[in-house]
């Protein structure tokens, strides 16, 4: 009408995933498996002290690894790597491993 163009909108921002969140958890619970793996190896070696302190470093991190990865699910920040990082932080918990390998051990 008289002339005049109509106004252009400007193109929205391509969206980005953002999957930091699931990344970060992820990467907690693979320092729960090495974690637990150099630990048992440690107590295996006669280095109980060792041993010890790296299953309290192992809990603590596979805590935040399933949190973080519980997090990043709930909130679509990198559900996949969140999914997995919860499995792999429960499977590789050393309470969690304790009761697993006594179970199993009674089976027999």
């Amino acid at each position: 009408m008289f002339g005049r163009q109509p106004r252009r909108r400007a193109d929205p921002p391509p969206r980005t995933t953002r999957a930091r969140l699931g990344v970060v958890a992820l990467f907690a619970s693979l320092v729960t498996v090495a974690g637990t793996s150099i630990g048992i190896s440690a107590a295996m070696a006669g280095h109980w002290e060792t041993g010890i302190v790296l299953a309290y470093v192992a809990t603590g991190t596979s805590i935040i690894g399933v949190l973080g990865g519980a997090t990043a699910v709930v909130m679509g920040r990198g559900r996949r790597f969140g999914a997995i990082a919860i499995v792999i932080g429960i499977l590789a918990s050393p309470l969690i491993l304790t009761r697993l390998l006594d179970l199993a051990g009674g089976l027999g």
